[in-house]
């Protein structure tokens, strides 16, 4: 606190109403933060009289990254490389979070995590986040929280943890504030654009984004090779050689109201309104698929072909996802004493078609046309009451709560096949009409006790849920599957000084399985791939204990951890042969053990000029007893981030990281890398407009990444190609203030239960 109010002196005494603080809050420091050191005065500015004076400004280097061992924060607002990005390339750029070879998003390494929005769950993000992202400018966030220790208050699901996405931004000045941005690049184009407005008692918000992907549309390319063995005597017996290429095109729209109003001083009431809609195309895209003799499988020659299909696909997607969230809090006595109630309804219109045409055909029978189109409706009832007590003390704190979370999704589809386009007709077999339940009644309670500088946190958390199918044709048998979890978790922390503290924490988190997961219906996904469903799975357990250290100073500041974590009954994904045919199904029938060391640091080299760096190296080791599987190995990722700002509004960033393969139960994933520059400069007397240009991967027209999988009767290797460089210009300007943003009651709705596993992460990863 020493040096906010050394700035403060100075600012009363020099006397002048135009001064202006840059990077710094006018009124105070964090008491977990330190104030930055260097303080600076314009070399534009005089000092011989007061009457040459026209402003003071009072600049500071404040971190982008900071944290507490349990929570950290990137600020998006506080990196000048944000602007003229997309959110998935900002996310490569903060600890923990990683961005694989095909755009998946993961945390610590793992592929099941709950992302947030405003500590709320976002329908359409659960589904498709990666590709929202790609459409969403980075600066559209102002920051981004990890949360790798939840606690009993938050959803159980999500063994990696949580990133919470923060919108919220606060204004310094009363009235009014604009912002608006557009960019376009090699890839696509968009804008947005958001306001706030407050009268009396009444806040308001409200924004808009849009992008457009079709003027140049992506180019992704796959191939795989199947080798399949006898499983008896693990003879070679064929190899199937499928490739793949598409160029997908879209467009995005996204928007959201806020409302807040305060009839007393201790009463809020909130109303948030939320609309996302994605119309994506996948033009001419090809697909071939080839069976060859085995020739020499141990060099993967390929001998005679034995039948080839090739297909020409177009598809159309369309999805909408809405939501309507009203909470209502009442304030005690007391700092920390509130009783907060919250309803949310979700709305989803998820539709995918598309057309097959097969443009040759060897040795194999297969209908000249088909095509197919798939309904999802998804409706989603959340109620949710939380307490807080502080028992008007600062030392101790009590959480608790209940939720409830109804989910009725219905599904629709229908295939159509024909000699010719216009001679198609319904396959009544293949048509599809389900309902889709998943409900969920959970209680937690928490306990937070502060004792001098010892600082502990125990709770724990019942969740109970009812899940199943129900088929109104007749393509499957009606099922319904019952889950019971206890989740517990506790923290102690020692407080060295105000930006130091050693953390101990034991964490239980749970992944449930997935409808997908547990649907017993054999699906066709390929001309040689079927998935089947297990509705006798039960909820992953990961059990992870870290010691996590935590400093921060004026130079140099970050953490550093270590941590272990074991599940037993690892919900896995396994492949099959049955003949030709590959199956994809799951089971509990995997063992993880981890143990990691990871951390960040943030360096300010010079005044301006800072450096980010993180990293995590891991030691992993699988295992399954039926089938028999195992894979062991290190693997790990860093990446940096390097910023510098100057006072004439210039600003200079550069930013880069990979990573190793990722282990997996039956082969690995692949590793990946990234880098990207960005310049910016901030124009106009108030600096209000700024403009930029942003690279990123720009030295290569096309990436290559290779994975492996194994099983006891086959080997296949994937191999993807996909061209994500891009560059471009960006704009945006900001007029008006406004001191507060719309409120919003202390416990919000958070969704998070869903987990964000594929079908095609095994173990976890």
């Amino acid at each position: 606190m020493k040096n906010c109010v050394l700035l403060l002196g100075l600012a009363s005494a020099a006397g002048l109403a135009g001064m202006k603080a840059q990077n710094i809050e006018p009124t105070t420091c964090p008491e977990n933060q330190p104030a930055p050191e260097a303080v600076e005065i314009a070399d534009s500015v005089a000092m011989s009289t007061y009457d040459d004076l026209e402003e003071l400004v009072v600049t500071g280097v404040r971190p982008v990254v900071t944290s507490d061992g349990a929570t950290t924060t990137y600020s998006v607002d506080d990196d000048p490389g944000a602007a003229g990005i997309t959110l998935l390339d900002l996310l490569r750029k903060v600890p923990m979070v990683s961005v694989d070879a095909n755009d998946n998003i993961k945390l610590k390494g793992e592929g099941n995590y709950k992302i947030l929005v405003n500590g709320k769950e976002d329908p359409t993000l659960s589904a498709s986040a990666s590709q929202i992202f790609k459409m969403m400018p980075a600066n559209s966030v102002a920051k981004i929280e990890v949360i790798t220790e939840p606690g009993a208050k938050y959803d159980a699901e999500g063994t990696g943890g949580i990133i919470n996405l923060i919108t919220i931004r606060n204004q310094r000045q009363d009235g009014y504030n604009v912002g608006a941005n557009v960019y376009a690049n090699n890839r696509m184009s968009g804008g947005g654009a958001n306001a706030r407005a407050k009268i009396g008692n009444i806040t308001m918000g409200a924004n808009i984004d849009y992008a457009n992907g079709r003027y140049n549309p992506s180019k992704t390319s796959t191939k795989d090779e199947t080798l399949f063995l006898d499983p008896v005597t693990g003879e070679a017996t064929s190899i199937l050689d499928h490739w793949s290429e598409q160029k997908t095109k879209f467009d995005y729209i996204g928007a959201g109201l806020k409302l807040s109003w305060e009839p007393t001083a201790n009463d809020l009431l909130s109303i948030d309104l939320s609309f996302n809609k994605v119309k994506g195309d996948i033009a001419d895209m090809a697909d071939q698929t080839t069976s060859y003799e085995p020739y020499d499988p141990d060099q993967w020659i390929f001998g005679d072909p034995q039948w080839t299909i090739w297909n020409r696909i177009n598809a159309r997607m369309s999805n909408l996802s809405s939501s309507a969230l009203a909470s209502y809090q009442h304030n005690f006595a007391g700092n920390r004493n509130y009783l907060a109630v919250s309803y949310q309804f979700s709305y989803g219109h998820n539709e995918l078609t598309s057309l097959t045409e097969a443009e040759e055909l060897r040795n194999t029978w297969q209908i000249p046309f088909s095509a197919n189109k798939q309904l999802n409706i998804n409706r989603e009832q959340t109620v949710q009451i939380d307490y807080t007590n502080d028992f008007n003390s600062e030392h101790h704190l009590l959480e608790t709560g209940g939720k409830y979370v109804g989910r009725h999704n219905s599904g629709f589809g229908n295939l159509s096949t024909g000699e010719t386009e216009a001679g198609m007709l319904p396959v009544e077999a293949a048509a599809t009409n389900l309902t889709q339940l998943q409900d969920i009644a959970a209680l937690y309670a928490s306990y937070t006790g502060t004792f001098e500088k010892w600082n502990a946190k125990a709770g724990v958390r019942y969740e109970h849920t009812r899940m199943g199918n129900r088929y109104h044709l007749s393509e499957g048998e009606d099922f319904t599957r019952n889950l019971d979890d206890v989740v517990p978790n506790a923290a102690i922390a020692y407080s060295f000084g105000p930006a130091q503290n050693l953390r101990l924490a034991y964490q239980m988190r749970i992944s449930r399985p997935t409808m997908e997961q547990v649907n017993p219906y054999l699906m066709e996904l390929s001309q040689y791939l079927n998935m089947c469903g297990n509705p006798d799975l039960k909820s992953e357990h990961n059990n992870n204990v870290s010691l996590t250290y935590t400093q921060f100073g004026a130079v140099l500041g970050g953490n550093i951890g270590i941590e272990y974590s074991q599940t037993d009954n690892c919900i896995s994904d396994f492949i099959y042969a049955d003949g030709e045919k590959l199956i994809r199904s799951y089971a509990n029938l995997g063992k993880k053990r981890a143990a990691a060391l990871n951390g960040f640091l943030s360096w300010t080299i010079i005044s301006h000029m800072t450096l980010g760096i993180n990293g995590r190296v891991e030691y992993v080791d699988f295992s399954s007893d039926s089938p028999r599987f195992s894979n062991h190995g290190w693997q790990g990722n860093f990446g940096a981030n390097w910023n510098y700002m100057l006072l004439s509004g210039w600003s200079f960033s550069a930013y880069g990281g990979m990573s190793t393969r990722n282990l997996n139960l039956q082969g690995y994933w692949p590793g990946y890398h990234y880098y990207g520059l960005a310049v910016n400069k901030q124009l106009l007397k108030d600096r209000s407009l700024t403009v930029g240009v942003s690279m990123n991967n720009f030295l290569e027209s096309e990436i290559k990444y290779k994975s492996y999988s194994q099983s006891l009767n086959y080997r296949s290797y994937s191999t993807n190609y996909n061209a994500n460089w891009n560059i471009g210009v960006n704009l945006s300007w900001n007029f008006g203030s406004l001191k507060q943003d719309v409120k919003r009651t202390s416990a919000s709705i958070e969704n998070n239960d869903k987990s964000s596993a594929k079908g095609a992460n095994m173990m976890g990863n």
